[in-house]
């Protein structure tokens, strides 16, 4: 990457809400932004500590269960508007991998929409949209409208949320990423932030129904794993400027927080319509 390119990533965030918000003010931008610090005590957090997150009230969720119904269900809620500058267009659009191979991914790689979520396994908003939406998406990604890419953000460091993440990679290793992905937002279902430890850890891997637990503790403890959260995390907060989970990147449209699954849904019908003229299957 270039000087000036590197030079522009920590203006990432700002230039994204600005273009966000100037683009549509129907969009409930609702970023969450926390401090960075990390502490040892997950008991009684420091004020430099990421805050507790508090989840909305519920929307309504009654979605279609099919790839069609689901782009026109998009069409009754307002998309998230297209970034404007075009250097950080090139940025988000650097951030989709497309590998075919990727554990962490679901989709074809060569799919239209490409939806990449930053994500937390001690967040709680990340669990509600995984629940309110991520979970409902997969008629879009079995039809090859929508590929979705998973990063590492381990915001809630005083939660050990890097070691869920560790665990996420060593379920990868094993081909069982998205099982423990799963299984790990059912600590956060009720709105708390899960402390992650080797008890809860081996537990999640087990509903997850990975075979080899012993190995995948091996791994999730490994230095090489938590080197790897530790890397991504850094990437995602200092190099593109995120500030808060969940973020996901929609092509070059951006949402922060668990909005409403119809934000959700109308922006990627807005990507497809962008990539293939079009917001029907046919």
């Amino acid at each position: 990457m270039t000087e000036n390119a590197a030079k522009r990533r920590p203006s990432i965030l700002v230039v994204v809400l600005a273009a966000a918000i100037c683009a549509t003010l129907a969009v409930i931008v609702g970023l969450v932004v926390y401090h960075t610090t990390r502490s040892q005590s997950p008991q009684a957090p420091a004020a430099n500590q990421p805050a507790p997150s508090k989840t909305p009230a519920n929307p309504d969720t009654t979605l279609p269960a099919d790839a069609q119904g689901l782009l026109d269900e998009g069409a009754k809620a307002q998309s998230a508007g297209k970034v404007a500058d075009k250097a950080t267009r090139d940025l988000m659009a650097s951030e989709a991998a497309r590998e075919a191979s990727d554990p962490r991914a679901l989709g074809k790689a060569d799919a239209p929409v490409v939806m990449i979520e930053y994500g937390d396994f001690s967040c709680p908003m990340c669990a509600r949209a995984q629940a309110q939406t991520i979970s409902h998406l997969r008629p879009l990604i079995d039809a090859g409208v929508l590929r979705l890419e998973w990063k590492d953000m381990a915001f809630f460091r005083q939660f050990r949320s890097d070691y869920a993440a560790a665990g996420g990679l060593a379920a990868a290793k094993q081909g069982k990423f998205w099982p423990f992905h799963d299984a790990a937002y059912q600590l956060s279902a009720n709105g708390d932030h899960p402390t992650w430890n080797q008890d809860n850890l081996r537990q999640v891997a087990t509903q997850a129904g990975i075979e080899n637990v012993e190995q995948f503790m091996a791994d999730a403890n490994s230095p090489e794993l938590l080197g790897k959260v530790q890397a991504q995390t850094d990437h995602a907060s200092k190099e593109m400027g995120l500030q808060g989970t969940p973020t996901f990147f929609v092509n070059d449209r951006y949402i922060s927080g668990a909005q409403d699954p119809r934000v959700f849904l109308a922006t990627i019908r807005a990507a497809y319509k962008d990539a293939t003229g079009r917001t029907s299957l046919k």
